[in-house]
């Protein structure tokens, strides 16, 4: 959580006291060690199990399928390495993003070496940062707010509408066009948290599943496991 316990501490903390709707009462991520015998897997997969990160490297995405509102709320916890990047000061790694036409977008991008790029609706943000874009991150987004570790700053409120199309992490999904980070960006998950009017939605936790190892993220809220796609 952002260390200064902002809106999405109390956010979080309020969800964690309801559950998550099916009487599971949710208190940490660190009580998900053991749920490999909680929840039901993909039969698909025969061996799944938890870990502590998984590491996206830049010709891959998840989608998570999820349509943003102007309600959403998401908070992720990564860490990026730019030190084998390729990229120009225009490129841009996207940490997630989804977006149906030029002028409704829910998109977060690293752009250039300084600056974080914000795209909600048919607005666009740049936050730039005292020093280069590199480590570990906890971005909390709300529809007004944005908290980069344990920094706050205040956004316009936004026009953007539902997305039709679900969203990426470590891409973005435009208008259903997978558009992949190919700069040689790396990006490790450690977690994903989606609220909608103080509900959690989507908690995702890191996953190696099938016989190679791959990673994905799986989601502990819908019994759900979401695969990495390679361009």
């Amino acid at each position: 959580m952002c260390k200064n316990k902002t809106f999405f501490d109390n956010i979080w903390n309020e969800v964690s006291s309801k559950g998550d709707g099916s009487g599971n009462t949710i208190t940490s991520i660190n009580m998900l060690s053991n749920c490999e015998q909680k929840y039901d897997f993909n039969s698909s997969y025969n061996t799944i199990h938890f870990v502590d990160e998984v590491e996206f490297v830049s010709n891959c995405y998840v989608d998570i399928e999820y349509k943003p509102t102007n309600k959403t709320i998401i908070e992720i916890n990564f860490s990026i390495d730019c030190t084998k990047t390729n990229s120009s000061e225009e490129d841009i790694t996207y940490i997630f993003g989804c977006g149906d036409n030029k002028s409704n977008y829910f998109s977060l991008g690293k752009h250039g070496n300084n600056s974080w790029i914000l795209h909600l609706g048919n607005k666009i943000y740049t936050l730039e940062q005292n020093s280069p874009i590199s480590g570990q991150y906890v971005i909390g987004l709300h529809e007004d707010k944005i908290c980069i570790n344990d920094t706050i700053t205040e956004l316009e409120s936004n026009n953007m509408t539902s997305v039709n199309y679900g969203l990426f992490i470590n891409g973005i999904n435009n208008s259903g066009i997978a558009y992949i980070n190919n700069n040689g960006a790396e990006i490790k998950v450690f977690s994903v948290k989606i609220f909608e009017n103080d509900n959690i939605i989507l908690l995702l936790i890191p996953v190696k599943y099938g016989k190679d190892e791959d990673a994905g993220l799986y989601d502990v809220i819908n019994n759900k496991l979401y695969l990495n796609y390679r361009r």
